[in-house]
């Protein structure tokens, strides 16, 4: 589709637990359906990402800021392959994250914000470290034993300092228990999927 251009937000250079409340007012929760998802915003304007397994064939989504205020959201731009999608909510000075351009090592630590099982426990914070980097059906993925659940999805997982490295996407489930087996979308990966661009 056209390429969709975002004013990048510089890397936070302070570590994730002194900017832990601006952050999680970036993270949201997404409706489409009967059930729910996580997403997070990449610009001042209103443009945010989740999965499309979140929002499915929707057209529109109902979208809960961290505030707890609801407003509708327009789904611009999907990619099943990757499992990506953008929404644009009408928000003139949204709280956006800034995207880390490289990779983490194994064994750095790591954090996913999202709303795990129910809405009602929106922007719950959990943490973790990178365990491996994996290529599923020629697609690269962020492996990680932070705990997500379902509803983390589409949520971001950042870098100790609130930097975004990835989408959450998927966990291993062994007898109806997490296993801590977790895949992430590279955030690079799913900006070129959509073909957002940073300017």
């Amino acid at each position: 589709g056209d390429e969709v251009s975002i004013v990048p937000i510089a890397n936070s250079e302070k570590l994730l637990t002194e900017t832990i409340n601006d952050v999680r007012a970036s993270v949201v929760t997404v409706y489409a359906g009967d059930g729910h998802g996580s997403g997070f915003f990449i610009s001042e304007k209103g443009y945010l990402l989740t999965n499309e397994h979140v929002v499915r064939e929707a057209k529109f989504v109902k979208v809960k800021l961290a505030t707890g205020r609801k407003v509708l959201g327009d789904v611009i731009k999907v990619n099943s392959k990757r499992d990506v999608a953008l929404i644009k909510i009408e928000e003139s000075n949204a709280v956006a994250l800034p995207i880390k351009n490289g990779e983490l090592n194994i064994g750095n630590e790591v954090y996913a914000i999202g709303s795990p099982l129910d809405d009602d426990l929106n922007t719950s914070v959990s943490k973790g470290i990178v365990s491996a980097y994996r290529i599923k059906e020629n697609l690269k993925f962020i492996q990680s034993d932070v705990n997500v659940l379902p509803g983390n999805s589409g949520g971001p997982l950042l870098d100790k300092n609130g930097n975004v490295i990835g989408i959450t996407a998927s966990g291993i489930v062994f007898h109806e228990s997490p296993s801590g087996i977790n895949f992430f979308i590279p955030i690079q990966d799913a900006l070129f999927a959509l073909n957002i661009k940073s300017y």
